[in-house]
């Protein structure tokens, strides 16, 4: 549990097992199989928990936007960069800086597979039309692997049946786990109010 005074960890009949007294104004938290991430958003320090205590933290330049965590132990930190973009922190399962990523469109949501690998939703702007493009990355590689360009706001992302799933505010779309477009389902004139994974 994440508050303005800090995270604490109970245990499942409720007790409580651990906790540590940080200031938040707007606490976030994310987590994976091996660590848990406590982040304030817009602030500038993430805090990275197992499931005793507190194994590592940092304070940055650049405002957080997201964080993710992976079952193997990396997670990534996105942060708005002092130049205009945007910056993906990777770091690998024993807090080391593993790769740095810089995009240009607004990055706004991040995550990762179960086998390890980043996706990231990035909205982009091509004349009057607005494209969210969902990018697939390798820690560790030199590139981005693959994108897919999905029409409108990607409102959601995340894994699916070993592919992922990409919600817009025009339609629902499901990649495979190489980032190739499977099917899509328009919703029309239809809005979407809320959806949740």
């Amino acid at each position: 549990v994440a508050s303005a005074d800090g995270v604490a960890f109970h245990r499942a009949l409720g007790s409580r097992s651990f906790e540590d007294a940080v200031t938040f104004k707007a606490p976030l938290l994310t987590g994976s199989d091996k660590y848990m991430l406590a982040y304030d958003a817009g602030g500038y320090s993430f805090y990275v928990y197992n499931s005793i205590s507190r194994v590592y933290n940092e304070t940055l330049d650049t405002p957080i936007i997201d964080c993710a965590a992976a079952d193997n132990g990396n997670f990534a930190v996105l942060t708005k960069n002092n130049v205009g973009g945007y910056t993906i922190r990777l770091y690998d399962k024993n807090f080391k800086l593993a790769a740095t990523l810089t995009r240009e469109g607004y990055v706004y949501s991040v995550g990762f597979f179960g086998d390890g690998r980043l996706y990231l939703c990035e909205s982009v702007s091509e004349g009057a039309a607005l494209y969210t493009d969902v990018s697939l990355y390798t820690v560790g590689g030199d590139t981005i692997d693959r994108t897919h360009k999905e029409s409108g706001l990607v409102l959601l992302a995340g894994e699916i049946d070993g592919g992922m799933f990409a919600l817009s505010d025009r339609g629902l779309t499901f990649l495979s786990d190489s980032g190739e477009k499977i099917t899509s389902h328009s919703f029309g004139t239809s809005d979407v109010l809320f959806a949740d994974a």
